[in-house]
């Protein structure tokens, strides 16, 4: 009984943990901004920018700012590469058809789905903090201070002069700050600016891996056919010399032949003529040898030496 129930306590434990692991964590957002405006705002960059003609597209890409040239940009290849279609209108901001997230470059993405007539579109536009919004709060606030002065309401009571001159239109009269940001909202001046679209037609799972074995596929196949070419330019190496090198090796042969037999004769006369040229040539040498002999034979007495200018070689033997 106790195991069971302590199994029992183990998995309302894990229970417990797993579904507080699925609970969507809250998106902290690096400023605070408006996220409806920033829809409104996302909208409104889809039908300005989805559809153009060729001229003004060609002004936005050569000379708009940089959001006008993503979004003209991203909306002109999802037509041509993607096909997505006429535009037809927007899906519930709700649910997975509305994402706000962190950018990580302080700056908030804010993603819709806009239908389309074959595939449905992911516009995500990146918004940073206007750093001018707080002066230009100040004053619209400050001509706002003036105007209710001159109708007899002072800054204390500014809510009520709000509410009973504009309680009318449709504006947001609950508080003085939501009311200033209509105000500039209607100026196209918001606390964030658009810095950045980018446009993602949506492909379902099934097109994707299709794509993807498509890719693959080419890929594979280039590398095989170049990897084939490559084997056979290196097959090609070998004949290479017998192109290039077979008539020059048959000339460096005969010349090679033709100069041994033109130097042979030559280096036979100057094998013969080498003793007795050096032996001419050698003064030193023949007196040395001269005076061996001459005393050598001295001794035995084998010569007379009457004159002293005069040499008598009486006998002459080779040495082996």
């Amino acid at each position: 009984m106790k195991k069971r129930l302590i199994l029992c306590l183990v998995l309302s434990c894990l229970a417990a943990l797993f579904l507080t692991g699925c609970k969507e964590k809250e998106v902290k957002l690096p400023f605070e901004a408006n996220q409806s405006q920033m829809v409104q705002y996302t909208e409104g960059i889809v039908q300005n920018y989805n559809d153009v003609p060729a001229d003004e597209a060609k002004y936005y890409l050569n000379d708009g700012t940089a959001i006008e040239k993503s979004a003209v940009s991203g909306f002109k290849l999802a037509q041509t590469t993607d096909k997505v279609g006429e535009f037809l209108g927007y899906f519930d901001t709700s649910g997975n058809n509305l994402i706000f997230r962190d950018g990580g470059h302080d700056n908030i993405l804010c993603s819709i789905v806009a239908k389309y007539e074959n595939r449905d579109v992911q516009v995500t536009v990146s918004f940073v903090e206007n750093r001018e919004y707080p002066l230009q709060l100040k004053d619209t606030k400050a001509k706002l201070v003036s105007e209710a002065a001159q109708n007899g309401f002072d800054e204390t009571n500014l809510l009520s002069y709000i509410q009973q001159a504009y309680g009318a239109y449709q504006v947001d009269t609950s508080s003085v700050d939501a009311f200033l940001g209509e105000v500039l909202a209607a100026q196209g001046v918001y606390s964030f600016e658009a810095d950045e679209c980018e446009v993602s037609p949506i492909y379902s799972r099934q097109e994707l891996l299709k794509k993807a074995a498509g890719n693959t596929g080419i890929g594979m196949g280039t590398v095989f056919v170049v990897l084939i070419f490559i084997s056979f330019i290196i097959s090609l190496l070998k004949f290479v010399p017998m192109l290039f090198g077979q008539g020059e090796t048959k000339k460096a042969s005969a010349t090679k032949k033709a100069s041994t037999k033109a130097e042979a004769p030559a280096k036979k006369a100057a094998t013969a003529s080498t003793p007795s040229a050096n032996l001419a040539d050698d003064a030193e040498l023949v007196a040395v040898i001269t005076a061996a002999i001459y005393a050598a034979e001295a001794d035995k007495g084998t010569y007379t030496t009457d004159s002293k200018d005069k040499l008598v070689v009486r006998s002459i033997r080779r040495v082996r």
